[in-house]
C-alpha cells in the first residue's frame, strides 16, 4: 500500500468520524484533520486544485472554531450559578453550563407536594435551597438537602413517580422538563452528558 493510499484513507476515516460527533469542537477538528490529509494527498498526486480547495476549507474551519471558543469565553456566570457549576458540573465550561441552566427554570415552593407517587410529572429538579421529604411506600421517609435531585428515577426509567416528594417550608428548585432535556442532547451533547453523569451519581448516592 502506497503512502498516498494510506493518507487518503486516513482522511476519509477522519471525515467519517466527523459525521458521528455532535460536539462542535470535535466536529471541526475532525474536518480539519481530514482536510490536511486531502492536502497531503493532493501534493503527492500533484492535484493542485484539491490542495487549494482544502486550504480554503481548513482556513474557514479554523476561523469558525476560533469564533466558537471565543464566544464561550465571553460568558460570565453570576456567583450563585458559578457555585452550582463548580460543585455539580466542574467539567463544563461556563458556556456549556449556561446552555444547560437556560433549559430549566427556578421555582419556589412552600410546604407543597412536588411530585405524587403514581403520577407522570415529566420533569427532574435540583434542590437549590431548603429541605424536601421523600415519602415512599410503607411510610418510609427520606430527607433531601440542597444538591440532591428529585424525579430523576422517572427521567431515567420512564413512567410515573415511584415516591411522593414534599417541600418542608420554603424550597427553591431548578426544574427541567424531559422534552427540554431531550433537546439538550442535540443542542449541547457535552452539557447533556454532564447532567446524565450527575443523575447517575445522585442515584448511586441514594442507593448507598
Amino acid at each position: 500500500m502506497t503512502a498516498s493510499t494510506i493518507i487518503i484513507n486516513l482522511a476519509y476515516i477522519s471525515l467519517l468520524l466527523a459525521t458521528f460527533t455532535r460536539a462542535i469542537v470535535s466536529l471541526r477538528l475532525f474536518l480539519i484533520v481530514s482536510g490536511l490529509g486531502f492536502i497531503a494527498f493532493g501534493v503527492i498526486d500533484q492535484n493542485w486544485s484539491m490542495v487549494a480547495w482544502n486550504v480554503v476549507t481548513i482556513f474557514l474551519h479554523l476561523r469558525q472554531l476560533a469564533l466558537h471558543l471565543r464566544s464561550q469565553r465571553r460568558v460570565a456566570l453570576p456567583a450563585d450559578d458559578d457555585a452550582v457549576r463548580r460543585r455539580h458540573f466542574p467539567d463544563l465550561t461556563d458556556f456549556e453550563f449556561t446552555v444547560l441552566w437556560s433549559m430549566g427554570e427556578t421555582i419556589d415552593c412552600v410546604d407543597d407536594v412536588l411530585m405524587r407517587r403514581g403520577e407522570v410529572h415529566g420533569r427532574v429538579a435540583l434542590i437549590l435551597d431548603g429541605t424536601v421529604v421523600v415519602e415512599r411506600a410503607g411510610s418510609t421517609t427520606v430527607r433531601l438537602q440542597p444538591g440532591a435531585l428529585i424525579g430523576e428515577m422517572s427521567f431515567v426509567a420512564g413512567g410515573p413517580a415511584t415516591a411522593q416528594t414534599r417541600a418542608v417550608g420554603t424550597v427553591r428548585l431548578r426544574e427541567w422538563k424531559h422534552e427540554r432535556l431531550a433537546a439538550l442532547e442535540v443542542l449541547n451533547p457535552a452539557a447533556s452528558k454532564a447532567l446524565h453523569r450527575f443523575i447517575e451519581r445522585d442515584l448511586v448516592a441514594k442507593v448507598a
